[in-house]
C-alpha cells in the first residue's frame, strides 16, 4: 500500500477572471473546489493511474470533513486525525491576466496541532508493513518541530517500508540519513539546498549526485534549464524525459511523483519505464494547469513509449 502524509492537507477553491480590481467586485468564472496539499494531490493521480493509496494527515471541523469526502468519493482511502478544535485551512486562488499567467493566493491559517495529535498520527505510521510505501510531502506547519519528518521512520523501524521524499530544502537535509528509496526535487529546492541556482545541466547532475551521496538510493529531479526530468538511480546511471514548463509548478512536480511511483509498482519494468510515466504525469499536470486525467497522461506515455522503441 502506498501512504501519502501531508501534515495540513486543506480545501482551496481556484477560479478565473481577466483582472483582479482591488476594492471592487471581482466576477470570476470556472470555480473549482478541491483537494489541496501535496499529499492529496500525489493520491489523486496515483487514483488515476489506478494505484491504490491511502491519505495520511490533519484536519478539524467541517472543512476538514469535505476534505475526506472528496477523497473518498475519488476512490482515495484516508486515515486522517480528528482535531478537537480549529478549522482545517480553505485557501482561496485567482488565476487572472491574459492567459492566466498570474496567480494570486489568499491563505488560510494552519491548523495548531498538538503533542497527542502527533502521537496519534505515529500510532498510525506504526501500521505500516513490509513492502509499504511512505510518501512525505509538504511543508512542516509552524506549530510541529521543525525536525518532524526526521523522526517519522521511528515509528517503523525495523519493517522494510520505501520512503519517498517530495519535500522542501531544510526537512530533505535531515532525513537523508535513512536513505530514501526516491527524493523528489527541482531546480528551485535545489538551489536552497547548495545556495546557489543550478545554470547547466551539468551542475543540476553535480547538485543530485551529492543528495545520492548522502544517502538518497534514487533522486528524480526536473529542471527548469531545458525542461527535463532526470533520474539517476541507484546505479549512478543518468536517465532523462522530456518535461513541459510550467508557471507554477508544484502540483505538476508531485503529479511526477505519483508517476514515478505508478510505473516502479510493476516489478517486471524498469526505471525507464518509470520514468517515462513520470514524464508523462508531469507534461499532463502542466497542460492541465492542475490534477491530470487518466487519459491525457496515457495519451502522452504512449507517444513517448512509441519514441522509446
Amino acid at each position: 500500500m502506498v501512504y501519502t502524509l501531508t501534515f495540513c492537507p486543506s480545501l482551496e477553491y481556484s477560479a478565473a477572471l481577466e483582472d483582479v480590481e482591488v476594492g471592487a467586485d471581482n466576477i470570476v468564472s470556472n470555480g473549482d473546489l478541491h483537494v489541496s496539499g501535496s499529499g492529496a494531490i500525489i493520491a489523486k493521480v496515483l487514483n488515476e493511474l489506478s494505484v491504490q493509496s491511502t491519505v495520511l494527515g490533519f484536519a478539524a471541523g467541517f472543512i476538514g470533513g469535505e476534505i475526506e469526502e472528496i477523497l473518498r468519493r475519488r476512490g482515495i482511502n484516508t486515515d486522517i486525525v480528528y482535531l478537537e478544535s480549529g478549522l482545517s485551512p480553505l485557501n482561496v486562488v485567482f488565476n487572472h491576466g491574459a492567459n492566466g499567467e498570474k496567480r494570486t493566493r489568499f491563505a488560510a491559517p494552519q491548523l495548531d496541532i498538538s503533542n497527542n495529535d502527533l502521537m496519534a498520527l505515529f500510532a498510525r505510521l506504526e501500521n505500516l508493513s513490509d513492502g509499504d510505501v511512505l510518501v512525505l510531502s509538504g511543508e512542516v506547519p509552524p506549530c510541529i518541530p521543525a525536525d518532524i519528518y526526521s523522526h517519522i521512520p521511528d515509528a517503523f523501524a525495523g519493517k522494510n517500508v520505501q520512503i519517498i521524499l517530495d519535500v522542501p530544502s531544510e526537512p530533505l537535509a535531515k532525513c537523508l540519513q535513512f536513505q530514501p528509496f526516491l527524493v523528489v526535487t527541482d531546480s528551485k529546492r535545489l538551489a536552497e539546498i547548495f545556495g546557489e541556482p543550478p545554470e547547466t545541466e551539468e551542475q543540476i547532475l553535480a547538485y543530485i549526485n551529492q543528495i545520492q551521496d548522502l544517502g538518497a538510493q534514487n533522486v528524480l529531479a526536473f529542471s527548469d534549464i531545458d525542461n527535463t526530468v532526470i533520474l539517476l538511480d541507484g546505479n549512478k546511471s543518468v536517465l532523462k524525459q522530456t518535461a513541459q514548463a510550467v508557471p507554477f509548478g508544484e502540483t505538476a512536480l508531485n503529479a511526477m511523483t505519483a508517476g514515478f511511483i505508478a510505473g516502479s509498482e510493476d516489478n517486471d519494468v524498469d526505471n525507464e519505464y518509470a520514468l517515462m510515466l513520470a514524464a508523462a504525469a508531469q507534461r499532463a499536470a502542466a497542460a492541465e494547469k492542475g490534477v491530470p486525467p487518466r487519459a491525457a497522461i496515457i495519451s502522452i506515455m504512449k507517444d513517448l513509449m512509441k519514441n522509446h522503441s
